[in-house]
């Protein structure tokens, strides 16, 4: 893998992710942007180090929304439970 394509912030987030395994907040917070940023840059080094099916994948999952959370705890309760909320 020849890195030396990469950006100094593409490289960096690399390490962080490939090597010390550090969760895409985690990168944020250390590099002063946002997750979706960092998921960004590091699908750009993916695609230039000729990995575009590691480019597609999905690296984080957003959380479902809360109304989404509430009706599928909702419909997971037994009704008499569900019936007094």
């Amino acid at each position: 893998m020849d890195m030396t394509k990469l950006t100094e912030k593409q490289r960096r987030a690399m390490l962080l992710r490939c090597t010390y395994g550090w969760r895409l907040g985690r990168i944020a917070v250390r590099m002063g942007t946002t997750r979706q940023a960092v998921h960004e840059l590091l699908q750009r080094a993916h695609l230039r180090l000729g990995f575009p099916r590691l480019a597609r994948r999905k690296l984080w999952q957003p959380k479902p929304r809360r109304r989404q959370r509430e009706q599928l705890n909702l419909s997971e309760l037994p009704a008499e439970i569900a019936d007094n909320l």
